[in-house]
């Protein structure tokens, strides 16, 4: 796909810098409300499945708004986009200050958290995608997904600072958002043809079926991952910290590994990356069970089993980047959307409920499952992703 013909070169990386630099920001921002929103209701009296509720509200909030995204955005174009998500996030951390014990209004923040977040992505994706050249797509997607992967761990570090308790919480919430908006809203983005007609989320998910696929799995194994690794650690036998260092091991491999996974697919291919990041996958997985009993092998496996995992959905951006054009690829963003929303949804309670029958060895064998069933169906005796 080339790039579009209204902006000149110069605009199109001012506006690729812009919107990398204000993912990575808006990234600290939800990395900072997850922890924050658990442990304050927490401290409200919120039952353990009221909060569980809570954080599976932000999924379905996504999926219940990206079937008319494609229209949306076609219609009034990913800048008034973007500054609605903004506006939308910040009235659910408003939602959130003004709640006291109120507790359904955090649900309500949550909802308009979710909605916000899941529009600020599928806008700023379809931007980074347009403006992006074809040859250098599957690096700066990498860079891309190093900023968002950084600006997700950043988030947490700022509770460190604020702690969970008053408004100094909400405020920093809230500074990450300001911080986030200057560059993504003063920048031009890619406009589509207005001779272009919508075209709905369910004709490019026929198209390219595996490709969404391969993204559900992606969220799948990741929520699982991010929401049961302490848990999973304390089960088999480790110490508090050791456990919680889990998921910090597994959230800077991909701060390490998207750039270069996404030169990787620049030179090779993004199909033939993706399957090398699912074999990973389900080498880490399969690996997981013995690591686990040595830190010296457990944390090192982890960065890397991070960095391949999230290395899957870098190559799902890159592959429909060159894919889909116009918009198209606003429907097939809109459609990784909806199967990254799909598999968050399902991935902690399924891995939850998997560990509670067989045991918490259950959990990476389930991962190591599901890896390998994307392996076998991008096996080179498969149907293509797509024409």
């Amino acid at each position: 796909m080339s790039a579009p013909l209204d902006l000149t070169p110069a605009e199109r990386r001012r506006g690729l810098v812009a919107a990398i630099v204000g993912v990575s920001v808006f990234a600290a921002c939800l990395g900072h409300s997850l922890p924050f929103f658990a442990v304050r209701l927490a401290s409200l009296g919120a039952s353990n499945s009221f909060i569980g509720v809570n954080v599976a509200l932000s999924a379905l909030a996504g999926l219940a708004l990206t079937p008319f995204l494609p229209a949306v955005i076609g219609r009034y174009g990913i800048r008034r986009v973007l500054a609605a998500a903004f506006a939308v996030i910040f009235a659910g951390y408003a939602a959130a200050f003004l709640s006291g014990e109120r507790l359904y209004l955090w649900h309500v923040a949550r909802l308009l958290i979710g909605a916000g977040s899941t529009a600020f992505f599928v806008a700023s994706e379809i931007w980074i995608n347009l403006a992006v050249s074809p040859e250098r797509r599957g690096a700066v997607v990498g860079l891309y997904a190093t900023a968002l992967a950084g600006g997700f761990a950043a988030g947490p570090l700022a509770l460190e600072l604020t702690g969970y308790d008053g408004a100094s919480p909400f405020i920093a919430g809230a500074a990450f958002l300001v911080l986030a908006a200057p560059p993504i809203l003063t920048a031009r983005p890619p406009a589509f043809s207005p001779r272009e007609k919508t075209v709905s989320v369910a004709v490019v998910t026929r198209r390219a079926p595996i490709i969404f696929l391969a993204m559900a799995v992606f969220s799948l194994g990741e929520a699982a991952l991010l929401s049961l690794a302490p848990v999973y650690g304390l089960r088999i036998g480790l110490g508090e910290v050791a456990a919680g260092r889990i998921v910090l091991a597994y959230s800077l491999g991909p701060v390490a590994f998207q750039y270069l996974l996404g030169l990787a697919a620049d030179r090779y291919s993004p199909r033939i990356v993706l399957a090398a990041c699912a074999a990973a996958g389900l080498a880490g997985a399969a690996l997981l069970p013995a690591a686990v009993r040595n830190e010296l092998a457990l944390y090192p496996l982890l960065f890397v089993w991070g960095g391949a995992i999230v290395g899957v959905a870098t190559c799902v951006l890159a592959y429909v980047g060159g894919r889909f054009a116009g918009k198209e690829l606003a429907a097939a963003n809109s459609g990784i959307a909806l199967a990254y929303n799909a598999g968050a949804l399902a991935g902690p309670a399924l891995g939850g409920a998997i560990m509670d029958l067989a045991g918490p060895d259950a959990l990476p064998a389930a991962l190591a499952g599901a890896f390998a069933l994307l392996l076998m169906l991008l096996a080179p005796t498969r149907p293509r992703l797509g024409p």
